[in-house]
């Protein structure tokens, strides 16, 4: 394997869209052994190179860097190729990749992003929920990959959350759902054949102690403006129903609401949830999850801290974003790394250190 291939998933994660589009014009610079220029200006990207002149929204190529990862790398040939420059798909491996890139990635995405959970690890999860703040329209991945083993699902934003599409409809909801169209997954009837939106009891309750912590009323929030329910049913023996809620202000309104977590669910930056500011890695955010995450919990993460300035921070659990697949203990826990999952997911398994008597 090329360096080019070995550094590319690291690429994709820690670079800013800025500096992938340079990284990649420094690719194809290379790639046709020609000098090249890239200039940034406020909205847009230009790469220049022999007489041709290739330019790009900003927004497009941090699109591109998350859709695949040689999508922006095929643009950029795409529009040098319509301008004149000729060169076989076959030239080089690094233009295979560029153009061959489902065919290379088919038996990759078979063996490993498909799989479920409970089909890669063969662990049990604690009893509790899946917890995801700061979520965005990422709704899809975490259901798939947990659905038949955790029966609750939560997702906490205070901008937009956005649930998958159902086949089967969803019942007494007026909630916006992904569409068919802009492929971020489905849910077909056969995998859950029914499903309707419920009062959420627990309103009441997450209400009554914020208020009793804060020691003031919140009488201008709607009970129901707090969090959504929904109930699905779903084609697995072992878990025939799950609840999904939606939580619509900070996520610390939705933490509260959970009595058990047995999935920290994560991802740092996303082109999903790309306008989410807090960052749940910072101390007294992780420590809140960490008191509720079940002894033999799970943390999920994309190893990308959504604070560029704290990407270096001198924290124990700085290897959740440093992209060192180590174990290391914390709060009388050990964090072990046990694998990959799913789109660039890393995963560690969270157990209580028992403390040995003489």
């Amino acid at each position: 394997m090329y360096a080019w291939q070995e550094e590319r998933p690291l690429v994709l994660k820690q670079y800013t869209p800025e500096m992938f589009f340079k990284y990649v014009c420094m690719l194809i610079g290379k790639e046709f052994n020609a000098e090249f220029y890239y200039i940034m200006k406020k909205n847009s990207c230009i790469l220049r190179m022999f007489k041709y002149i290739v330019q790009i929204e900003k927004e497009e190529v941090e699109r591109l860097q998350y859709k695949k990862p040689y999508a922006l790398d095929k643009y950029l040939l795409e529009e040098l190729k319509k301008q004149g420059l000729a060169f076989d798909i076959n030239k080089s491996t690094y233009i295979e990749c560029c153009y061959y890139e489902d065919e290379k990635k088919e038996v990759y995405d078979k063996n490993n992003t498909d799989l479920k959970f409970s089909e890669k690890f063969n662990i049990s999860i604690p009893e509790g929920g899946l917890f995801y703040p700061c979520c965005g329209e990422d709704s899809y991945e975490p259901l798939y990959l947990f659905m038949d083993i955790i029966s609750e699902f939560h997702f906490a934003d205070s901008n937009k959350i956005i649930l998958p599409h159902l086949e089967c409809g969803v019942r007494r909801t007026s909630e916006e759902r992904n569409s068919l169209e802009n492929n971020i997954g489905t849910f077909n009837s056969k995998d859950v054949p029914f499903a309707v939106a419920m009062f959420n009891n627990k309103n009441f309750e997450t209400m009554k102690s914020l208020e009793d912590s804060l020691l003031m009323n919140l009488e201008f929030i709607k009970f129901s403006d707090i969090s959504n329910k929904e109930i699905w049913k779903t084609k697995y023996e072992n878990n025939k129903k799950i609840e999904v809620y939606t939580h619509k202000y900070d996520g610390f309104l939705g933490i509260m609401s959970i009595e058990k977590i047995s999935v920290f669910y994560y991802r740092g930056r996303n082109n999903r949830n790309k306008n989410a500011t807090f960052n749940w890695f910072e101390e007294i955010a992780f420590n809140t999850v960490i008191d509720k995450l079940q002894d033999g919990g799970i943390i999920v993460t994309d190893g990308i801290n959504p604070n560029e300035k704290d990407k270096d921070k001198s924290v124990i659990w700085n290897v959740l974003w440093k992209d060192e697949n180590i174990s290391f203990n914390y709060k009388n826990r050990k964090f072990s790394f046990i694998g990959e999952l799913g789109r660039l997911l890393k995963v560690w398994k969270v157990e209580k250190i028992v403390m040995k008597m003489d």
